[in-house]
């Protein structure tokens, strides 16, 4: 792909599709696994998953490097995501202006990642680039 993007070599979307296919049946045991992982976590207490959540936030913020770190931290909290009913549950604790310094200052160095993250800097759920079919709430 580096040789692609250079120009030295012409894109070959029949290598792409091989290379894609090569990998599918792992991926696709993967998120079929992860399915029920994620149906077994509600056999946890939900706060203690919080205390577990916030305890990673604050080592991550520790030793963050905020261009990098704080974008995926806030961009893949969806407020509208409950846990128990509580919509709050596993959103991190961080100062109110974090998220406005996330996006006015540490999001434009990795800015064309940024664009799949599944939510705002401020908690929303907003539709991927280049998906042809949206999620309902």
């Amino acid at each position: 792909m580096d040789e692609v993007a250079a120009n030295k070599t012409p894109f070959d979307g029949e290598k792409l599709k091989e290379l894609l296919d090569g990998f599918m049946p792992i991926l696709r045991t993967h998120l079929e696994d992860e399915i029920q992982m994620l149906l077994d976590l509600s056999a946890y207490d939900s706060m203690k998953l919080k205390e577990a959540a916030n305890d990673a936030h604050e080592r991550a913020l520790g030793d963050s490097k905020p261009a990098e770190e704080l974008p995926i931290l806030l961009g893949c909290q969806d407020a509208s995501f409950k846990i128990d009913g509580d919509p709050g549950v596993m959103r991190a604790k961080l100062p109110w202006f974090l998220p406005y310094m996330t996006q006015f200052i540490f999001h434009w160095k990795n800015r064309a990642a940024w664009q799949f993250l599944p939510s705002t800097y401020h908690y929303q759920r907003r539709p991927l680039p280049y998906a042809t079919i949206t999620a309902k709430a």
